[in-house]
């Protein structure tokens, strides 16, 4: 496929990698930030948006207090909102808040009201990624997964629980891209507004789509480097060999994930609906992501062995009795690869004259 040019430098990675270090260290950095008083609470965030007559788009706020997972709830809340409030990120977001709806699909929205930017996270995304990660748990204990498992856990967190975190970044990010779009002018537009889009709405609508994927795809592969480094430390392994294991776990979680989403749609599609199809997301996401990592290392990692590795993870964590859903993914995105790549490189021309776009405000001609 196309080399698609533009990615973040080891500059800009370094603010994600420092904010990774946060998130891995779970409650302990919440109890600690709290204790010095430099974060912004969620509730007094929600009673903020309210005074200023701001609602929920899907639902109504979501109060995770003494509820289930409210751990996770806090803990990615405030991962997002420092990540917002940074001022060195390379684009303008100010007035930019992180929320939960009381939604139960899994999914996630942003848009601009009265000043504000927001990302709305759906409740069912949280409880929904952890529960699917969380069946998966018993499969590492496969002698084909079991390294896998072992090297995550060097970090005292299971894989489970790592695909969990990694897919969760996945939201935000995406509805970061959209945010960046929306703050230099593409804010007359309403997502899912309706079921299928139609004539230019479909043009505009993927571009966005696939900026968005794109930009979460550059972000989520710097938390990559970091994870990586502190288990070859704490390991005592080859750094190389452990960034390419934790590669493809973490590719395992993006791959598993859009063919969750592809259920609901077994025919590959193309200029159609208001997203580009999850196996034609798949196909960029993987590229943008190993490129990105690439991009921010001194030496040169085995792409196409990571890529192997992670189906045969992704096969080993999601086979059925009856079924080998992998690999019927697989051959169906096999079959149609001329046809997704061409639809790709269409997206990307489209992009050319569309003005609003994270990467043409990361990287300005």
């Amino acid at each position: 496929m196309p080399e698609f040019h533009g990615h973040f430098s080891s500059q800009k990675a370094k603010f994600v990698e420092e904010l990774m270090e946060k998130y891995v260290l779970k409650l302990l950095f919440i109890i600690l930030q709290k204790v010095f008083n430099q974060m912004r609470d969620y509730f007094e965030l929600l009673e903020e948006l309210k005074s200023k007559g701001i609602s929920a788009l899907e639902g109504d706020f979501y109060d995770y207090r003494g509820l289930p997972l409210e751990k996770e709830f806090e803990l990615f809340y405030q991962f997002c909102q420092e990540y917002l409030d940074r001022g060195d990120l390379g684009f303008n977001i100010n007035q930019a808040r992180f929320y939960y709806n009381t939604n139960i699909d899994v999914n996630g929205l942003a848009f601009s009201k009265d000043g504000y930017l927001l990302v709305e996270i759906y409740k069912g995304t949280i409880f929904g990624l952890k529960a699917f990660f969380e069946k998966k748990k018993e499969a590492f204990n496969l002698e084909s997964l079991s390294s896998y498992k072992n090297t995550i856990e060097v970090d005292e967190i299971s894989p489970d629980y790592f695909l969990f975190q990694y897919v969760t970044l996945y939201f935000l990010y995406h509805e970061v891209g959209h945010l960046i779009q929306r703050s230099i002018g593409s804010a007359d537009y309403k997502e899912f507004a309706a079921v299928n889009c139609e004539g230019d709405d479909v043009v505009s609508q993927h571009v966005r789509e696939h900026d968005a994927d794109w930009f979460a795809a550059n972000q989520i592969a710097f938390h990559l480097k970091p994870f990586a480094t502190k288990i070859a430390d704490k390991s005592k392994g080859e750094f190389k060999t452990v960034l390419e294991d934790v590669t493809a776990i973490a590719l395992a979680g993006i791959y598993m994930y859009f063919i969750q989403r592809a259920k609901s749609y077994p025919e590959i599609y193309y200029q159609e609906k208001c997203h580009p199809h999850p196996s034609v997301r798949l196909s960029y996401m993987i590229i943008y992501l190993l490129d990105a990592l690439s991009e921010n290392i001194s030496f040169k990692i085995n792409q196409q062995s990571v890529l192997k590795n992670a189906i045969l993870i992704s096969e080993g964590l999601m086979i059925e009795p009856d079924r080998n859903i992998i690999e019927e993914y697989s051959l169906q995105l096999q079959s149609e690869i001329n046809n997704v790549e061409k639809y790709i490189n269409k997206i990307r021309h489209d992009a050319e004259s569309y003005p609003y776009t994270s990467l043409k405000v990361l990287f300005p001609k």
